[in-house]
Parts: C-alpha cells; sequence; structure tokens
C-alpha cells in the first residue's frame, strides 16, 4: 500500500511539469534568427628580439635577475574586421592566452544575423609595431534560415578562411 501511495504523490507531481514541458506558444528569444560563428585556433609564433647583458649590467642587478640576455618580445594585436552585406566594418580585438600573451589565440564568436542570403568580408589580421598584416580573409555569400548557423573556421596551414552552412536535403 505504501508503495502505491509513493508512485501515485510521484505521478501527481510529475504531471504539471510535463503539462508546462508542452505548452504552445513558447519560443526562445532569437530562436528564428540565424548566426554566423567563428570558431578556430591557431598557434601564433611569438618573436622576440634578444641581446646580451654587459658585464656592467650583470654586476648591478641582485644574483638571483642575472640572465644573460636581455629579450623584448614583439607585442602584435590580432582582430577580426567583419562586415556584413556591406555595412561598416566591425572590429573584434582578440587576445592571446597565457600570462604572457604566449598561448595560442582561440577564437569562439556568434553574430545574430536576419534569415536570408548575407554577403560576408572577414578579415584576420596581425598588428604590429612595424606595420599590419592580413593573415587570412573571406569574401563570400551565405544562404542562412531561420535557426541556421553559419561557420567560419580557419585552415591555419594554408592561411584560408573557410564558410559552411548548414547541410540542407
Amino acid at each position: 500500500m505504501k508503495r502505491v501511495r509513493v508512485f501515485l504523490s510521484a505521478a501527481l507531481l510529475t504531471l504539471p511539469i510535463a503539462g508546462l514541458a508542452r505548452a504552445p506558444g513558447y519560443s526562445a528569444p532569437g530562436a528564428d534568427d540565424a548566426a554566423l560563428r567563428f570558431s578556430w585556433r591557431m598557434t601564433v609564433p611569438a618573436t622576440e628580439d634578444c641581446r646580451p647583458r654587459s658585464q656592467e649590467e650583470l654586476e648591478s642587478l641582485p644574483v638571483h635577475m642575472r640572465s644573460p640576455e636581455v629579450c623584448t618580445r614583439d607585442e602584435s594585436d590580432f582582430m577580426i574586421v567583419l562586415a556584413v552585406d556591406g555595412s561598416v566594418a566591425d572590429t573584434l580585438h582578440l587576445v592571446r592566452g597565457g600570462f604572457k600573451g604566449d598561448r595560442p589565440l582561440i577564437v569562439l564568436e556568434e553574430r545574430n544575423l536576419e534569415p536570408g542570403r548575407h554577403s560576408i568580408q572577414l578579415q584576420l589580421i596581425r598588428a604590429a609595431a612595424n606595420g599590419s598584416t592580413i593573415l587570412a580573409a573571406l569574401d563570400t555569400t551565405l544562404l542562412l534560415g531561420p535557426g541556421d548557423v553559419g561557420l567560419v573556421t580557419l585552415d591555419a596551414d594554408a592561411g584560408r578562411l573557410h564558410a559552411r552552412t548548414p547541410y540542407r536535403p
């Protein structure tokens, strides 16, 4: 008898939850939007300019700080410049991982778009003190439906960006 009561009380508690799960008329905010997602990992070699310390420099430093060389790192900035449908370009500044900024560059970004055909111009740029360099570029047209996600990835070996749209049979 006790098992029957436990079963009935569990069923009575579960029924409202099941009913609310099937409630009509609810859709998540932005469910009808399309999205353009950027996702890649890129190893960027750090460049350093090293010079040997003079004997006077070494003697002026405490013993535990006497390294034979002084190295300065190239402080490069990375950014994505994105223009959708000929609009004003949006610049996204990227930050490399690690305390010293010497870890791989990981890009995980998403932009919501209206469903339809979109012209995408994208550039991955490395900006250094001596000028900027375009590492990869993409100029394409994507057709995205409601709820679709277009994916932009990087083939770092070839230095090319690729765009993929969802498969529709």
